[in-house]
């Protein structure tokens, strides 16, 4: 019954419905026609072919015009929400009130970003979504597929990435990479040599889906011809600051964390024989949210969020100088 019913609905041209539903409330062929801007013939066809679907008159004439059959009256009675809510949906649809939106929003971040911009990112989106029930997770080798299955919603790390066709990535902003060593280092330069590297041990923190074979700084020591000695790697970014604060080693990363660093630690510039690299960012969620309201609301909170840290570190780095 149920594979009937729904091959019955396949089957009708969904334009009658609408036909059939001004029909309903004007019980008049040539004022449904004008209303819906077609002939009062083009009416009359449409109706022929209602009956022909339903198998049933569903409109009588009467000397006070239209009058609906049992099936019609049925139909009049049942379609008419139906059709409201659908034009609502349809005409309302790219409106949206971001205070009244509930639920989970799932973000997959770099766990440079996560420390960064974490905090204040939930705060921005809890203030205008307090009814959001926001979670903040580290990128994993399955974040691709997570965001495919809906399990993730947008995920923010290094650009580009290798991920699923139907994630879409957009990249949101450049970023520089640096050394970082703590505060009282005996390296007191602002720009490491090429030599140091082969003085100080590393630090390497694994981003998934991006370095979690082998480092960056690694891969581009030996390209140099310079010996990288990564004696630490670990995914936690707590663990390698941990670990870096109380050595001398030095640590390859994002320069968006120098302004949370501030108070333990020190940036170095990369050494002048190393190509200038800037690495990019951009938020990765599936190509059918691309039109959606409610994801660009949240896009947007997370890009101005990522500007603001920008001009943050630029302010910072320019009153140091």
């Amino acid at each position: 019954m149920l594979s009937m019913q729904k091959d019955r609905f396949l089957a009708l041209d969904l334009n009658l419905l609408r036909t059939f539903w001004v029909l309903s409330q004007e019980l008049n062929t040539s004022r449904a026609a004008r209303r819906l801007q077609v002939s009062q013939p083009a009416v009359s066809r449409s109706l022929g072919r209602l009956r022909e679907h339903f198998n049933d008159e569903l409109f009588v004439k009467t000397q006070n015009g239209l009058q609906p059959t049992a099936k019609g009256e049925l139909l009049s009675q049942g379609l008419p929400p139906l059709m409201a809510e659908l034009a609502d949906y349809i005409n309302h649809y790219n409106e949206f009130e971001i205070s009244k939106v509930s639920g989970r929003l799932v973000l997959a971040m770099h766990p440079f970003l996560s420390l960064s911009i974490g905090r204040r990112l939930f705060q921005k989106i809890h203030q205008h979504a307090p009814l959001l029930q926001v979670e903040i997770v580290s990128w994993s080798n399955s974040t691709s597929e997570k965001i495919k299955n809906d399990e993730v919603n947008i995920g923010l790390n290094y650009y580009p990435m290798k991920v699923s066709k139907e994630v879409y990535q957009q990249p949101i902003g450049q970023d520089t990479n640096v050394f970082y060593v703590r505060r009282d280092h005996p390296l007191k330069v602002a720009q490491l040599a090429l030599d140091d590297i082969n003085h100080y041990d590393l630090v390497s923190l694994i981003i998934n889906g991006w370095n979690e074979h082998q480092s960056k700084a690694e891969a581009l020591a030996q390209q140099l011809g310079v010996r990288a000695n990564v004696v630490f790697r670990t995914d936690m970014p707590k663990l390698a600051l941990d670990t870096l604060v109380n050595s001398d080693m030095l640590m390859p990363g994002s320069s968006l964390l120098q302004d949370l660093c501030k108070d333990d630690f020190r940036t170095i510039a990369m050494p002048p024989e190393v190509p200038v690299i800037d690495t990019e960012f951009a938020l990765f969620y599936h190509y059918r949210y691309r039109k959606s309201p409610y994801y660009q609301f949240i896009v947007d909170l997370i890009q101005q969020e990522f500007r603001q840290l920008q001009q943050d570190i630029s302010r910072s780095n320019t009153s140091r100088d």
